[in-house]
């Protein structure tokens, strides 16, 4: 972790094989998706470099033999409650909802290529993937309480 006041890294976070748009922060909280078929989402304390949680990424339907090897995640924008996750082999993305102890909630397969990228909307209604196929896929969510 790299600190602009001292031009220098102030403390490391060991594990994760970070292959991509593979980090995300909020409110001190770091979420790394690796590059394995194992542990792929974890998330990190900022202040202590301490693990905190891993996500089941095999948590809900199975819907390929091979095991996602995630490139990208992000928490949600706007409150931090879901987490978006995408990337090659099983070419799929999940969402998981940090609310309900990072549960499942969301699966978006079939893809020909890998998802390299994800993004929230601002706003939370919207989320995004980009993949190696050449196509942007918007989808929009509609959050029952």
């Amino acid at each position: 972790i790299w600190d602009l006041r001292e031009k220098a890294p102030v403390r490391r976070i060991y594990g994760p094989r970070i292959c991509g748009d593979g980090i995300d922060v909020f409110e001190g909280e770091v979420l790394t998706t690796s590059w394995t078929e194992t542990d792929q989402l974890q998330i990190w304390d900022l202040g202590t470099e301490k693990l905190i949680h891993k996500v089941n990424w095999d948590d809900g339907p199975k819907t390929s033999l091979e095991p996602c090897k995630p490139y990208a995640g992000q928490f949600s924008k706007n409150d931090g409650s879901l987490i978006l996750a995408g990337g090659s082999n099983a070419y799929e993305a999940k969402i998981f909802d940090r609310e309900k102890l990072n549960r499942h909630v969301c699966t978006i397969y079939g893809m020909s290529r890998e998802v390299n990228t994800v993004d929230f909307s601002n706003k939370g209604d919207k989320f995004a993937l980009g993949g190696s196929d050449g196509y942007i896929r918007i989808f929009s969510m509609n959050i029952i309480a």
